[in-house]
């Protein structure tokens, strides 16, 4: 009871702030304030069932926050912006969150060993570093959402923060296995070939269950028949959950199963749901996802609350976190190396163009944590994964020994979960607080007109939503194909090619008609310093996208404002 309080208090105080034009706190920020204060109030009240209801449950927060937030993104997403920055997005995701992980973890380590602050064993150093080096799906989806950034970067930072959460959980489970085993060679490979099981199986069974609602939707023809829509709208919620329980009863990656599914419901799903079914879906989606959303970092703000039970902060702690944020700011610069193998690839005409500095920048501070690396610890601690205390070294490497002036001797587990939780809290707060600034300082933000004309929608006048300009004419041959026999196969191929007519018909009144494409042509022709007959033809595709023809949408999407 006392978090739905919390929840109301925050979407009113997130309202008022908003229309005060208050954007140095943000939402996320206002969430964890008011699910700290909850927690605060219960601790005062000496409820201790109440307490007992606010201790964080992992299996709550990742089974029934976390798919709901990530289908919904999926659903809406700009499909097309996803797979054609698939290879940065690959690169930040599985290349740069390992070489975060040993860079954090190399960092926080020598920092103990220097006896700066508390000290953690390599073991507990590098597990710290994998999963804190995973950004939070819902910490960037929630700032981002609400700046009107370009369709390529919040793609780019989107992907990487779903897909390296699946980096950050299988390094955790394999570094946490070590300590029941001795490391070598051979058990580094299993791992990485078990992180390659993870990650196939997951994207096939996320592919699976879209795969089989868009037949479904197909066969049944509910788009043919009245008052149907919130049938359509209680189908469509079993795929997604059924993919992500099915992806972690597989011991797979549930995120990464519900990412797919989105995907292709996005895709073909759509098109064989009706236009009421449709408006109505999208509008479910969006206010589950909404409360979801910001109920997670009231969760993780009442979970904060309760630190109590695990010890006391110490200056040791504090300290050894200042380090780890250091050190995540320089993991993070992987961010610039990935973007400059990327654009090897790309041209400043290509489709997508390249990574421009500006948005390196603001992808290198956009890497806030969250909820899920704080649960990640959470079970850690919980399983008490690191007993030693000091990371098994001498006193004198806790720092100045302020731990021993306490009754409760802390543990590394302890640490990790106590500087995790710190981490976490002053990302949002800082990162979180300082990036529409720090975007608008950038120039990344789109003038309104533009970004009302880049709003995002799977719709594209493109064959097949996997191209783009710089694709060989072989290639592009055999996804057309391998495209066209999908269309064919769940979906009826004349409602699919009238819907794509339908999108592009509707953004020529819509958008060319007020001038918002010349608006969004003058920004990009700024940008580059050229003239705007110039833009690649990633501009001119990007100022097609538009919200769905349901009024209730005529506005942009909450992603793209």
């Amino acid at each position: 009871m006392i978090g739905i309080v919390a929840l109301g208090a925050t979407f009113s105080l997130s309202f008022l702030l908003e229309r005060n034009h208050v954007q140095w706190l943000p939402e996320s920020a206002v969430a964890v304030l008011m699910g700290g204060f909850a927690a605060c109030v219960v601790s005062l009240a000496a409820d201790n069932d109440l307490m007992k209801m606010m201790r964080f449950d992992m299996d709550f927060f990742m089974n029934w926050l976390i798919p709901p937030i990530i289908f919904e993104a999926a659903f809406n997403m700009n499909v097309p912006a996803f797979f054609a920055n698939l290879l940065p997005t690959l690169i930040f995701a599985f290349v740069g969150t390992t070489f975060s992980t040993f860079v954090v973890a190399t960092i926080v380590y020598v920092a103990g060993q220097y006896q700066w602050c508390y000290a953690l064993s390599p073991l507990a150093s590098l597990t710290f570093g994998s999963l804190i080096s995973a950004t939070d799906p819902v910490a960037v989806l929630a700032t981002f959402q609400a700046l009107g950034v370009s369709p390529n970067l919040f793609s780019m930072v989107f992907g990487e923060s779903v897909l390296n959460d699946a980096v950050a959980i299988v390094l955790t489970r394999t570094l946490v296995s070590f300590t029941h085993e001795t490391v070598s060679i051979s058990a580094v490979g299993h791992a990485c070939l078990v992180f390659a099981k993870i990650f196939v199986g997951s994207s096939t069974v996320g592919l699976v269950h879209g795969v089989l609602g868009a037949l479904l939707f197909k066969h049944l023809a509910l788009r043919d028949h009245e008052e149907t829509a919130f049938l359509e709208v209680v189908l469509s919620f079993t795929f997604p959950w059924t993919a992500f329980f099915m992806a972690e009863a597989c011991e797979y990656s549930g995120i990464v199963a519900i990412l797919f599914c989105g995907i292709v419901f996005a895709t073909y799903t759509r098109v064989n749901v009706s236009k009421e079914g449709i408006a109505l879906m999208a509008g479910v989606y969006k206010c589950v996802a909404k409360i979801a959303e910001t109920f997670v970092f009231v969760y993780l703000g009442m979970a904060c609350g309760r630190m109590d039970d695990v010890g006391l902060f110490t200056g040791a702690v504090w300290r050894l976190s200042a380090v780890a944020v250091v050190a995540c700011l320089l993991g993070r610069l992987h961010v610039f190396v990935g973007s400059r193998i990327a654009n090897c690839f790309r041209d400043v005409n290509s489709d997508p163009p390249t990574i421009e500095p500006a948005e390196q920048v603001v992808m290198w501070l956009s890497g806030l944590r969250g909820g899920v690396a704080f649960a990640i610890a959470a079970v850690s601690f919980e399983h008490m994964d690191f007993p030693e205390q000091c990371g098994g070294f001498p006193r004198e490497h806790c720092g100045d020994g302020d731990f021993w002036e306490h009754s409760q001797v802390p543990n590394d587990s302890t640490a990790v979960l106590q500087m995790t939780m710190l981490v976490a809290v002053f990302t949002i707060f800082v990162f979180g607080g300082c990036m529409p600034m720090i975007a608008r300082v950038c120039g990344v933000v789109l003038p309104q007109e533009a970004n009302r004309a880049t709003a995002r929608t799977v719709m594209d006048n493109r064959p097949s939503p996997l191209l783009h300009s710089n694709t060989p004419p072989q290639l592009r041959a055999r996804v057309e194909e391998s495209h066209s026999w999908f269309v064919r196969f769940l979906t009826h191929e004349e409602d699919y090619t009238s819907s794509l007519k339908g999108e592009q018909e509707r953004t020529h009144d819509r958008f060319i008609g007020r001038g918002s494409v010349s608006a969004f042509h003058q920004y990009r022709a700024e940008r580059r310093g050229g003239d705007a007959h110039e833009l690649s033809s990633a501009d001119w595709e990007a100022a097609s996208y538009h919200p769905p023809d349901e009024s209730w949408q005529h506005e942009p999407h909450t992603c793209c404002r």
